[in-house]
């Protein structure tokens, strides 16, 4: 599970953590919390 990985980073470096950590998760399952739509492949609600 990862929890705003980039929070605390500008827009290029939160995106280039993003990307990476997308890389990492291919082929397994990955939660990962986010506020910025932008960084996600798929939603789910869990609500």
């Amino acid at each position: 599970m990862v929890d705003e990985p980039a929070a605390a980073l500008g827009a290029r470096a939160g995106h280039r953590i993003c990307t990476r950590l997308k890389d990492l998760a291919e082929g397994r399952a990955m939660v990962f919390s986010t506020h910025r739509l932008a960084n996600t492949r798929r939603i789910i609600d869990l609500d």
